[in-house]
């Protein structure tokens, strides 16, 4: 027993030993937290990343032989880019601007020409950038490239000018400026923001903004042009293609001056379309608004117009198919032997079709 009262005291001072020490660490940590900044380890505790007024000043520009370039790929973070046509044999790139960041000058933009392939990235990496004010400015002389690709997080583009076989532009958030282009295709794809697309004249054109609007004025594709909105609109002037096709989730469409074949849907938001020449193919459906649609004067179609909820009314005498009711239309508008080959398929769930006869009184 005695044996035993021993190994059982030397427990208890272990015990008690151990609770000191650890009473003792948690005490010097306290301390030394509490203590001024400067005198913890020479420098501030606790740390305070990405608070300190840190910045740089960009302003790089660089020069290359055009006649070795066939293609440009560009991936920015955040910056700005502005690609216009210039006169001359080099293409000229500038980068410039200001950010607040610890990373150094030298570290931020790559370029590299290799193999007809000129490579511009900015490699900001992981370091905090706060307040940044950087674009990217490049110069093309016109018929340099065969294809253009700009890939961005966040920022404002703008293109014009230019002629190529392949353009395709991404980007996040921010808005998108493409004017005065032509070429074999061309694809704009946007997260969040506005696209603006003028004077395009390109074999086929995919244009799709998840949330934000489209904005089309004079615009000519020999193939396809897909549209897409998932929040927002799409509003058009002048565009012609073999046959157009959009889709808007929540929002309006509105088309004027539209030649070719037109397939159009909204979920949520009215439709107005005026035709100069109208394809063979014509489906408009709006699930959730008013559809309105215009023909010039003797335009010949077979119509099929279907109102869930609304009421049908239509400029152009129709002679109907089949007995008449009021939310279904179905027949022939002008003389059968001319335009018998153009479909007109018209579908309401909750609003009124007006079909308008342009440049009546």
């Amino acid at each position: 027993m005695k044996i035993f009262r021993m190994e059982a005291k030397k427990l208890s001072l272990r015990l008690v030993i151990v609770f000191a020490a650890a009473a003792l660490v948690s005490g010097i940590f306290l301390l030394a937290s509490g203590l001024p900044r400067s005198i913890r380890n020479g420098e501030d505790w606790p740390p305070m990343r990405g608070t300190a007024e840190s910045g740089i000043t960009i302003d790089e520009s660089r020069e290359y032989p055009a006649a070795e370039i066939d293609e440009i790929s560009i991936q920015l973070r955040f910056e700005d880019a502005v690609i216009t046509p210039i006169s001359g044999d080099v293409v000229t790139v500038r980068y410039h601007g200001t950010a607040n960041t610890e990373r150094k000058t030298e570290e931020v933009f790559f370029t590299e020409l290799s193999g007809g392939v000129l490579t511009m990235e900015s490699q900001w990496g992981n370091i905090p950038v706060q307040n940044s004010r950087i674009t990217l400015e490049l110069g093309i002389p016109s018929g340099t490239l065969d294809k253009l690709t700009l890939d961005g997080s966040s920022g404002k583009y703008s293109v014009s000018g230019l002629n190529l076989d392949s353009l395709d532009i991404n980007g996040s958030s921010g808005n998108i400026l493409v004017q005065d282009i032509s070429a074999g295709s061309a694809v704009v794809k946007l997260s969040s923001g506005s696209i603006t697309a003028e004077g395009w004249r390109v074999g086929s054109g995919e244009i799709k903004a998840v949330s934000g609007n489209l904005d089309l004025k004079s615009f000519s594709s020999g193939d396809v042009l897909e549209l897409s909105v998932s929040s927002g609109s799409i509003n058009g002037e002048d565009i012609a293609a073999s046959k157009i096709s959009g889709r808007v989730v929540s929002g309006r469409i509105r088309l004027k001056g539209v030649s070719g074949n037109l397939s159009m849907k909204s979920s949520s938001g009215s439709i107005n379309v005026e035709f100069r020449n109208p394809g063979d193919e014509i489906y408009l459906k709006a699930s959730s608004g008013q559809l309105s649609v215009g023909f010039p004067r003797g335009t010949v179609f077979r119509l099929n117009a279907d109102a869930s909820s609304g009421n049908i009314s239509s400029d152009f005498a129709v002679t109907v198919a089949g007995s008449m009711k009021k939310n279904h239309l179905e027949g022939m508008v002008g003389n059968a032997g001319s335009g018998e080959n153009r479909s007109v398929e018209l579908s309401s769930s909750s609003g009124n079709i007006t079909i308008k006869e342009l440049g009546s009184e």
